[in-house]
């Protein structure tokens, strides 16, 4: 089975609009990037207040608010992607994993040939690479 067989080919349709939808995401993300480098916020200095209210949240015994900001200090480093399953109105997967048919293959030996092999061998005949 070819990768082409299982891979499913976009119509030229599909293609253009994926493209656009993925061309609009990207000016969103550069306008709010811009917006947040112009008022001055950074992820350092995110990750820094994290940090900090972290260790207040510990000292003070809070456990549940120190889980919560190690949580956003991963997902500010990019260590967690939220996921959103993509599903029908109702309920059901819109994409399926492909589903991979194995084949059993029999493994048939020549028994000439492998008795050749192992006289060969035997007797200090074995071929040098």
């Amino acid at each position: 089975m070819a990768i082409k067989d299982i891979k499913r080919v976009q119509t030229p349709e599909e293609a253009k609009e994926n493209g656009r939808k993925g061309g609009l995401k990207s000016g969103q993300l550069r306008r709010e990037r811009a917006l947040l480098k112009k008022l001055g916020y950074t992820g350092v200095e995110s990750f820094d207040k994290l940090t900090q209210l972290q260790n207040e949240a510990l000292a003070s015994g809070n456990i549940n608010a120190a889980i919560k900001a190690e949580e956003l200090k991963g997902k500010l480093a990019g260590l967690y992607v939220e996921k959103q399953a993509q599903t029908d109105s109702e309920g059901n997967d819109k994409f399926e994993p492909p589903i991979f048919k194995i084949v059993p293959v029999e493994v048939v030996h020549d028994k000439q040939t492998d008795d050749a092999e192992q006289n060969a061998v035997l007797a200090g005949e074995e071929e040098q690479v």
